[in-house]
C-alpha cells in the first residue's frame, strides 16, 4: 500500500489531475489496497492445503490436538473412513465461532478431507471452519481417493471408497 501512495503522490507532484482517470484509477488502488485486509471473507486462496506426508505427520504427531474430519455422507463414512476420523454433518457446521461444535473448535488443527481431489464439500466445510475461527482448519484435497491409492488402511464396514 506504501508503494502505490507514493506512486499516486509523485504522479500528482507532476501535475497529474486527480480528477482525471488517471488520478481515480491510483486513488481506487490506493483505497482498494487498503480496505484488502479489513473482510472477513474467506475463499479459496485462504484455505491451507496439505499433502499425504503432512497429514500422517499431524496425526501421528499431534494425536487429541490434531482431529480428521471426514466430509461425505454417512453411509460413506461407515463404509471406510481415514482412522480416528469423524464424520460430522455438513449442516452441523456453522460459520460463527459460537455455534462451532466444541470438538471442532478445541483442537490445534482439523484436517478435512473429502472423497477426491474435485470434492467442494470438503473445501466449503474448510473454508466455514476458517470463518469461525478454526486457525488450524486443513484441506486434505487427495481425500480417501489418495489414502487408500497410497495402500493405507481404512476404518469402518468396508467396501470400495464410494464414487463422486
Amino acid at each position: 500500500m506504501n508503494h502505490e501512495k507514493a506512486v499516486w503522490r509523485r504522479k500528482l507532484a507532476r501535475g497529474a489531475n486527480p480528477g482525471s482517470s488517471v488520478g481515480i484509477l491510483m486513488g481506487l488502488s490506493v483505497l482498494g489496497a487498503g480496505l484488502a485486509g479489513c473482510s472477513d471473507t474467506i475463499n479459496d486462496r485462504d484455505i491451507v492445503s496439505i499433502p499425504l506426508t503432512e497429514v500422517r505427520r499431524l496425526s501421528e504427531k499431534h494425536g487429541n490436538d490434531a482431529l480428521l474430519l471426514d466430509s461425505r455422507i454417512p453411509s460413506a463414512y461407515d463404509r471406510g473412513h481415514i482412522p480416528g476420523a469423524v464424520n460430522v454433518p455438513r449442516s452441523g457446521i456453522e460459520a460463527e465461532k459460537e455455534k462451532l461444535p466444541s470438538q471442532l473448535s478445541s483442537p490445534k488443527y482439523v484436517i478435512v478431507y473429502g472423497e477426491n481431489p474435485g470434492d467442494g464439500y470438503a473445501a466449503g466445510i474448510t473454508k466455514r471452519l476458517l470463518r469461525a475461527g478454526q486457525k488450524g482448519a486443513r484441506l486434505f484435497r487427495g481425500g480417501i481417493s489418495e489414502w487408500t491409492s497410497a495402500g493405507l488402511k481404512l476404518d469402518g464396514t468396508g467396501g470400495a471408497p464410494s464414487q463422486p
